[in-house]
């Protein structure tokens, strides 16, 4: 009985994904699994109809495929992550959801399901599943983290000592370092953020670590540093559309337009969706004399 309810949600949502992929394709929406593009300059570049078809061709197909086999978990797991890429979440969980019914110590799975909740808004009972997991294995740094993650959106002193006991288990998690600081730049301990992030950067040379800790020098009106540290982020990770941005930002802030350009010129090639590359690329050339974005 159980199954059958199963394969007629599956069905069900499989007309309503067709639905939906129809309408974002026709929008140009579909393409690489980036987000709807947000009106303004951003408006000019349109996803190529063709690369979008193939892209809801492969998810039709992956819908077809999970629904003819809905205790797969590994299939249900790529489904969930196709259907969150594409923003579609509350689907998502529901193939997470299959995924970890059919496979409970499946902890890719377990751990998608748990971040979409965050991301869809249903933080409680992302938490929820979390900490059960984490109070069956309180020495495993992972489960831990992920906790913390789930904390991060709800609790922040949840979240930070979360991650400082992430860090207790595990003193080289980078990742958990790197979070810590960005959940203590949103408690406005700066200082403290900016000593989590070097310790991230001591453990493992990471972008995001760079990129976050350009962001912060900036904000502190260090703005050598800022730039030091966004270079970093983008010689790290060639393809950092927002480390370009800000760097391009920065630059401009500095009296640097050449740079300033270069760098916002490149952010808006990787993403030309990158509404603010626009709108700071328009003013660096106005201030520069030169209206018309060549």
């Amino acid at each position: 009985m159980a199954r059958g309810w199963i394969h007629r949600g599956l069905r069900a949502g499989l007309l309503a994904l067709r639905v939906l992929v129809g309408l974002l394709v026709l929008r140009g929406e579909v393409a690489s699994g980036q987000e709807p593009r947000a009106s303004g300059p951003a408006s000019r570049t349109v996803a190529p109809a063709d690369p979008a078809a193939r892209h809801a061709a492969e998810l039709t197909k992956l819908w077809e495929a999970a629904a003819a086999s809905p205790r797969d978990a590994d299939l249900q797991n790529r489904l969930g992550e196709a259907l969150e890429r594409m923003g579609a979440l509350d689907a998502a969980v529901e193939a997470f959801e299959r995924a970890v019914d059919a496979r409970p110590s499946f902890r890719k799975a377990s751990n998608n399901l748990i971040l979409t909740l965050v991301k869809a808004g249903r933080g409680p009972a992302a938490v929820s599943r979390a900490r059960a997991l984490a109070d069956a294995a309180p020495g495993d740094a992972e489960r831990q983290f992920t906790l913390a993650l789930a904390l991060s959106e709800q609790d922040v002193e949840a979240a930070l000592a979360a991650f400082r006991r992430v860090i207790q288990i595990d003193p080289r998690h980078a990742l958990a370092h790197v979070n810590l600081a960005l959940v203590l730049k949103r408690a406005d301990r700066m200082p403290e953020a900016i000593d989590a992030l070097q310790r991230a950067l001591a453990i493992e040379d990471r972008a995001q670590a760079h990129y976050q800790l350009g962001v912060l020098y900036w904000q502190q009106g260090d703005a050598g540093r800022a730039v030091s540290e966004l270079r970093a982020a983008v010689a790290g990770e060639p393809g950092y559309a927002d480390a370009y941005y800000t760097l391009g930002a920065v630059l401009a802030d500095r009296g640097d337009p050449g740079g300033a350009e270069r760098a916002l010129r490149q952010a808006i090639a990787l993403r030309p969706d990158l509404a603010g590359a626009y709108d700071t690329l328009g003013r660096v050339l106005r201030q520069a004399g030169r209206e018309q974005l060549s």
